[in-house]
């Protein structure tokens, strides 16, 4: 979720598309595409496609470009999905992410595997792997 500031000072949580979420990884650092690709060693437009939505045949970013970005931004692992919502508490994902009614079947399998890859990585960071 991206927090917003509202014209009478409060501040709004917006659930944010996974697009937004991963545009917010880097354009939050002051990072543009072009950095981003250039840390990641990938051309921009592969940053511009998933930036923009344009998934492709895949229904969505793979588990691996999610961690790629997170990591070219200093963003700690899983960032982008909870960003997006899709992560609120461990014991809930799974369940969250069956019940999203913005994701086709596709999409959840995607957003699923993001989501042990983001456990995976966890474990093996900690030693627990």
């Amino acid at each position: 979720m991206l927090s917003c500031v509202l014209d009478d000072g409060t501040t709004s949580m917006k659930r944010a598309t996974l697009p937004e979420a991963i545009t917010e990884a880097f354009e939050g650092l002051g990072l543009n595409q072009v950095q981003v690709a250039q840390r990641m060693g990938v051309d921009q437009t592969t940053i511009s496609r998933l930036a923009n939505g344009k998934w492709g045949e895949r229904g969505g970013p793979t588990p691996d470009q999610l961690a790629k970005i997170e990591d070219a931004c200093g963003r700690p692992r899983g960032w982008i999905l909870h960003a997006a919502g899709y992560v609120e508490n461990v014991a809930s994902v799974p369940a969250a992410i069956a019940m999203d009614p913005d994701l086709s079947a596709d999409a959840r399998r995607v957003v699923l595997g993001c989501y042990e890859s983001v456990k995976r990585s966890t474990r093996a960071s900690d030693g627990r792997e």
